[in-house]
């Protein structure tokens, strides 16, 4: 008789391990709890426990004294730059209408949540995951499951290590390049004028 042998895979424990950290993370993970609502007239999908978006959850709306202001300014081919677009609200409602939508966030997550938002609502939306800043840098907001992120000069100690986040930080002229911007939403909590002082190409 002849000797067969089969060739089983190799899995070394750090691959293992990395298995199963990756179904942890899947099943208790924020995409594990987002859930779609509808927000005027479109859908997105939400967190239900994030306190920032519980007017889509509760109401449908979001920032509704706001929001019919920007739409009504917006033109289909405009080119419009959502500084601190969150989960995509504002940069979606802007796609929909026709524009060319840059959106900038800080949270990999919140970009994340564009990304899918954008795809929900068949919409195309160029995403920049990082900070607008007077300055090329790093930017560090607490680590918060809450969408709205505050940057500010936190103290970086191996005791707050595991509390913050980081983002790349630059200079709004050197994020948009060449692309000429018709209209700019912005809503960084506090650091607008950091963000602003030196976007010589925006106005």
């Amino acid at each position: 008789g002849g000797l067969v042998t089969r060739r089983a895979p190799v899995i070394n424990s750090g691959e293992r391990a990395s298995e199963q950290t990756m179904t942890q993370i899947a099943t208790n993970g924020l995409g594990s709890r987002l859930k779609k609502f509808p927000c005027f007239d479109f859908e997105l999908y939400v967190d239900p426990s994030d306190r920032t978006a519980s007017p889509i959850v509760r109401h449908g709306i979001y920032e509704h004294h706001i929001m019919p202001i920007f739409k009504a300014a917006v033109k289909p081919s405009m080119r419009v730059l959502d500084i601190g677009a969150n989960i995509g609200v504002y940069a979606v409602a802007a796609a929909r209408l026709g524009a060319k939508v840059i959106a900038i966030d800080a949270s990999t997550e919140n970009c994340k949540l564009i990304a899918i938002n954008a795809k929900l609502n068949d919409v195309s939306i160029k995403i920049l995951p990082m900070a607008g800043s007077d300055e090329f840098g790093m930017a560090l907001f607490g680590r918060t499951d809450e969408s709205n992120k505050v940057i500010r000069a936190f103290d970086l100690t191996p005791h707050t290590f595991d509390l913050l986040d980081a983002a790349s930080a630059a200079p709004l002229d050197s994020i948009v390049g060449d692309w000429p911007i018709d209209l700019v939403k912005i809503d960084i909590e506090g650091r607008e004028y950091a963000a602003l002082k030196n976007a010589h190409k925006l106005f």
